[in-house]
């Protein structure tokens, strides 16, 4: 913590130094619960993106709070996430969006 959104990309470069192909891959995984009282009362969980970090970074400056897409690559696209169109970020995002929806879903069913 504490550090710049620069200084953040520099680092995960800098640690993935020497890593390739696969070794550069990476995974968000999204949970998500609802629970009262130490009772669980709905989950719902699932990988919601797959990518590859960058080996060097866009030389374009890094939208606030928007780090992680600056270097988080995708072969499909062959964009990073902040160089991607709203229909591209939208396609990648579908698995997060189906899982939020699922919450709503299950929130709407309570009120």
């Amino acid at each position: 913590e504490g550090k710049t959104d620069q200084e953040k990309v520099e680092v995960l470069i800098e640690l993935m130094k020497g890593l390739k192909g696969e070794e550069r891959k990476c995974v968000y995984y999204l949970a998500l619960a609802v629970a009262r009282k130490g009772q669980l009362l709905w989950s719902a969980e699932g990988i919601t993106d797959i990518g590859y970090i960058t080996t060097k970074p866009e030389k374009t400056a890094i939208p606030p709070s928007r780090w992680m897409g600056h270097i988080w690559y995708y072969p499909e696209f062959k964009k990073t996430f902040n160089q991607m169109n709203e229909a591209e970020r939208n396609e990648v995002r579908k698995v997060g969006a189906k899982l939020k929806n699922e919450l709503q879903t299950y929130i709407r069913s309570l009120i």
